[in-house]
Parts: structure tokens; C-alpha cells; sequence
């Protein structure tokens, strides 16, 4: 058993520092050990989760035993979660590729793995993915407990809900955002497969790249798909850590997308093609793409070059409603 010294050394490490706390979980996988430790961790670090109701899900979870999906830095399985609250809801486990004691990089993912739990767990949106727990097996990261979203991700919903209202969606995903924004945190990595879909209302997911403003360790630079990874987070050396205003250079993207059903720099396959297309300066043709002048106009704003001229959040949703309504 830990001594309380281990404990209080575990408790003052962060992202950055979590040699400590590897060492000590490392050997001592037992759940009701982890569940409090990381209960403790979490709230040291001034997140709440006094809401979140049975954080250690493991007992309370049947796991389908193959992968329901891969890709990036996770694996999913599905599986039926049974407690007070939930009778047999199917739920996704997000596993971190990378997450065995065993691996040569996993301290490495397990700084990536404390950096997504401490920046997801507190938030409580309509439009954010609920992580509901954490689900522990032998010798591995916890896997991360969320709603199973059976419409898949934007694109795949689009792509079969034609008849969709896409700007009822977008409203969705930037108020989302904003939510996120007034929360201090930097989603750092918007595109349509980071947002899920589940009775038709989008969520926001994959906090893996995100930024928590005023936390140490939080100071994540360029990382994700070009398409909509806003010019200054590539082309300037050293690149940019991620600011709310490239992350609402990533929305206009994605709000092109959605409303168009066309992928931004549609005209180019490869990333290292858009990558020379923004430093030429260019943004998406115009006659490429059916929207509308207004919200043409909003988008043209939104990905302007010089991140200070990109419009607030706030301005944005209430374009967005009044074309709804215009």
C-alpha cells in the first residue's frame, strides 16, 4: 500500500510530471485503489467531479471483447453499462494506444492520457460528450466511459441525413464551443470526425490536443488535420499553441463542410498541397461551394489570416441563428 507521503507526492505532480505517479499505479492495478487516487488527483487539481456519480465503472460494465473501432491514438470497445442510473445502456470504452505499463512510450501516453481526463471530466454541456467513468484492466491506462453514439460522426451523418437541418447542427457545435471557451479550455483539434453524433445532436469529443488555459503542461501546439488547422498553428516557426482564435478558424471549416457537404481545399488530396495553399494565403473558392452570401461573408471573417479579426463565438451563433430564421 502507498504510504500517505507517496500519495501527497502524487497529488502535486501534473502533466508534465507524472513519473511519480506511474511509478506508484504502475504495480498496484486494484481498482478501488485507482478509483480514489485518481478521484484525489482530479480534485487536487481543481477539477470537480463531485457530479459525476460512480467514476470507477469497471464492476458495472459488461466489455464487448473486440474492438468496436481504431485509429489515431485509441482503440473502442462497446459495452453495456448497468448501475442505478443506467440499465444495460450501451456505452464506448477508449483505450490509449500505447497505455500498457509495458510500453517503452508510456509515460510519454500517460501524460497525453492526464491531460484528456483532467480537461474532459468537469464539463457538462449538451453539445460536449459526457465522459461518465473509467474502466481499469490489468496493466493498462483506464479506458475512458462515454455515451455510445450509434449516428457516428459528423461526416457519416451527413453523409446518410441529407435533409438534415445543417444549420441547426453548426449552431450546435459552436455553441459547444463556446462552452468550452468560457470553460478555459481550447478544443485544439475541431474537424468532423471530433464531432459525434447521437439523436441528431452534435457533440464534441477528443480532448487529447486540447489546452487548458492558466494550467501548466497545457500548451499544446500544432497537431491535427490540415484541412482545418488554422495558417498560424502551421506556417509560423516555432508553430503556435492553440488559441480560441484557431479554434474558431477550425469551425468555419467545419461549418463549410456541413453545410455544403464538401470538404474545405477540396481541390487538393494531399496535406502537404493545402499546407503550400495557405501559405500562399489562399481559403476555399467561393464558386466551389452552395452557401449562402451571409454565411459565405461570416466564414470569410472567421478564417481571416490574422487571428485577431476572426469574430467572437458569440458573434458567430448569432449569424448563425438569424440565418436560420431569415
Amino acid at each position: 500500500m502507498a504510504s500517505v507521503l507517496e500519495y501527497d507526492n502524487l497529488l502535486n505532480a501534473g502533466p508534465d510530471d507524472v513519473s511519480e505517479w506511474v511509478n506508484l499505479i504502475g504495480p498496484r492495478n486494484k481498482h478501488d485503489i485507482l478509483a480514489r487516487l485518481f478521484q484525489q488527483l482530479l480534485c487536487d487539481k481543481g477539477v470537480d467531479i463531485t457530479q459525476i456519480m460512480d467514476f470507477e465503472l469497471t464492476r458495472q460494465i459488461t466489455k464487448d471483447p473486440d474492438p468496436f473501432d481504431s485509429g489515431g491514438y485509441a482503440v473502442i470497445h462497446l459495452g453495456h453499462l448497468r448501475n442505478r442510473l443506467h440499465d444495460g445502456t450501451r456505452v464506448a470504452l477508449k483505450f490509449r494506444t500505447g497505455g500498457h505499463w509495458d510500453n517503452r512510450d508510456f509515460e510519454r501516453t500517460a501524460k497525453q492520457w492526464f491531460r484528456e481526463l483532467s480537461a474532459w471530466a468537469p464539463l457538462k454541456h449538451r453539445n460536449v460528450l459526457e465522459l461518465l467513468g473509467l474502466y481499469y484492466c490489468p496493466k493498462h491506462l483506464p479506458a475512458f466511459v462515454s455515451p455510445f453514439c450509434g449516428q457516428g460522426n459528423l461526416r457519416q451523418y451527413l453523409s446518410e441525413n441529407a435533409r438534415v437541418d445543417r444549420l441547426l447542427i453548426t449552431l450546435g457545435i459552436t455553441e459547444g464551443l463556446q462552452y468550452l471557451h468560457r470553460q478555459g479550455i481550447i478544443h485544439g483539434d475541431l474537424h468532423p470526425s471530433n464531432v459525434l453524433m447521437n439523436d441528431g445532436i452534435p457533440l464534441l469529443c477528443d480532448f487529447g490536443r486540447s489546452r487548458v488555459e492558466g494550467r501548466p503542461g497545457f500548451t499544446t501546439g500544432f497537431a491535427g488535420v490540415c484541412r482545418y488547422v488554422a495558417p498560424e498553428l502551421i506556417l509560423v516557426p516555432p508553430a503556435e499553441k492553440v488559441t480560441k482564435e484557431s479554434d474558431v478558424y477550425a469551425l468555419s471549416m467545419v461549418t463549410l463542410e456541413t453545410i455544403s457537404d464538401k470538404c474545405p481545399f477540396d481541390q487538393y488530396t494531399a496535406d502537404h498541397s493545402i499546407i503550400f495553399a495557405l501559405g500562399r494565403k489562399e481559403r476555399p473558392l467561393r464558386e466551389s461551394y452552395a452557401v449562402e452570401d451571409t454565411i459565405w461573408q461570416l466564414l470569410e471573417n472567421a478564417w481571416d489570416e490574422v487571428p485577431s479579426n476572426r469574430p467572437p463565438l458569440e458573434m458567430f451563433a448569432a449569424k448563425i441563428r438569424s440565418s436560420r430564421y431569415s
